[in-house]
Order: structure tokens, then C-alpha cells, then sequence
């Protein structure tokens, strides 16, 4: 589906920052990553992906230095499910209580 290509590519520019595979600068990074989430955050917010996605969606706000952001997604994956391995990488990277 169109969602599942939206939410691999996400993941694998998220692959290609962390790992630093990539060379970008600022601002090529901040037009990349805007870009991914604006469309991302629309396609969650209207009802599409599961609490993984929404947690991949949270670790490309904590790369686009959008921390609010990523904290409010991590804090609502984890009310709703509180084991959830990724947001728990995440409560641990945001430093949440």
C-alpha cells in the first residue's frame, strides 16, 4: 500500500541519519525530515500505521530537533501500550519519566 512505502522510507532515512550513511547539512536534513513528517503526521493523524509507525514518526521529530513533538507521540504510544518496545527506546532517548 502507499502507507507501507510512506513508512519504509521513513524508516530508512531514519536508518541512513543514525547510522550517519548520509552526509547532509542542516538544512538539507531539516527540508528532508519536514518533508517525511508532514506527510506522515497528516496520514497517522487520519487513522492509518499502528503504534510502531507512530513511534517511527516520534524518531524523525527527535531528528528534526522537534522534541515536544516526539515526546507527546512516545508519552500517548506508551498510555496506550505500555511495553511497547519502541516507544520504550524512545521514553529512555527522550529521557520521559
Amino acid at each position: 500500500s502507499p502507507f507501507e512505502v510512506l513508512i519504509n522510507s521513513a524508516k530508512r532515512i531514519f536508518f541512513l541519519l543514525d547510522k550517519e550513511k548520509i552526509q547532509l547539512n542542516a538544512s538539507e536534513k531539516k527540508i528532508i525530515l519536514t518533508k517525511i513528517i508532514d506527510v506522515l503526521s497528516s496520514r497517522i493523524a487520519n487513522g492509518e500505521g499502528n503504534d510502531n509507525d507512530k513511534c517511527e514518526l516520534a524518531w524523525l521529530y527527535l531528528f528534526n530537533q522537534q522534541l515536544s513533538e516526539a515526546r507527546k507521540i512516545t508519552s500517548q504510544v506508551l498510555k496506550a501500550n505500555p511495553n511497547n518496545f519502541h516507544a520504550q527506546k524512545l521514553k529512555k532517548k527522550l529521557k520521559i519519566n
